[in-house]
Formats: C-alpha cells, structure tokens, sequence
C-alpha cells in the first residue's frame, strides 16, 4: 500500500493572505492576551474573564469583515485606528468594541479617575484639554481639597506663576 501524505494545515498566510498586515497583529494580539495564560497582558485580560466573542476567535476573517465594515482604516497612521472597548467589563464582541484614536482609548482605561462637574464625567486630562490647565495644575488643587469645578475652572493666580504676560 502507498504511504498517504499527511495533509497540512494551511497558514493563515494562505488562507486569507493578510497574516502580515497591522489589522492581523490587533486580533492576533487580542486573541493572546484572552486566551494564551503565558501572555504578559492575560492577567488584566483573560484572567479576569475578558473574552474574545467565538465568531472572532476562531476566523481572523470575521474579525476583518466587522472592522471594515465599522471603521477600520489601514492606512492611519499608528494611534488614530484602535480598538476599544465601550465597557471595560466584557469582552471582544461586535457590540462592545469600536475605532477610535488613542485619546479617546486612554479616556476609556479602567483605572481612569473621574471627575463630575455640572453632571458630567470625564478623566482629569479631558477637563485639561477644555480648561487649557496642565494635569499637575488640577490635580495639585484637587490634592490640596479643592472642590473639582473650582479646581479645573478658578483662573491661576498669576502672582505665584512663571508665565510670562
């Protein structure tokens, strides 16, 4: 009897032919740090149950489709395109994740500090792009009691600053 080949498994290169571009690096890296326990981001994902939605884990393909189909650009530049997650408890799932750029992405991190002024909430860098303070400005004021509307809004006494009029 001839030996019958075992056949092989095609790569993800041959399949769909895009196992090199940046959009395979987001999925490959969301699929480690959910699933691989050896990978140094698993404790602050998969560890402590962030998953990634089984349509995606198991067809890069998917993942590519929704991306595109959502706002994915491939030719960002790096920091513009990334992805995120709307609420930081659950997982990887069309629903939950969005494009957005950076700013907004470090807006949404979990440990974020938020301050509440006039009923609304946002991190001490957001009050620091709408007030045109420094983040050491706000949070020095804050340390030293101050109330978070006065903090962020109460103009700097230009007595004890080094700027120049």
């Amino acid at each position: 009897r001839p030996v019958r080949a075992m056949p092989t498994r095609r790569t993800d290169y041959e399949m769909h032919g895009e196992s090199r571009t940046r959009l395979y690096r987001v999925w490959q890296n969301i699929h480690k740090r959910c699933t691989c326990e050896t990978d140094e981001k698993f404790e602050r994902y998969g560890g402590r149950g962030i998953t990634m939605c089984d349509s995606w884990s198991n067809s890069f393909v998917a993942f590519r489709d929704w991306a595109y189909a959502t706002g994915y650009d491939a030719n960002a530049p790096v920091g513009e395109c990334t992805i995120d997650r709307i609420d930081n408890s659950k997982g990887y799932y069309p629903e939950n994740c969005r494009w957005v750029n950076r700013i907004v992405q470090q807006n949404n991190r979990l440990l974020n500090h938020l301050l509440t002024i006039d009923g609304e909430a946002k991190t001490i860098a957001e009050w620091c792009r709408i007030s045109g303070k420094t983040f050491s400005q706000i949070y020095g004021r804050l340390r030293r009691g101050w109330e978070a509307k006065d903090a962020v809004f109460k103009p700097i006494d230009q007595r004890f600053s080094n700027a120049k009029s």
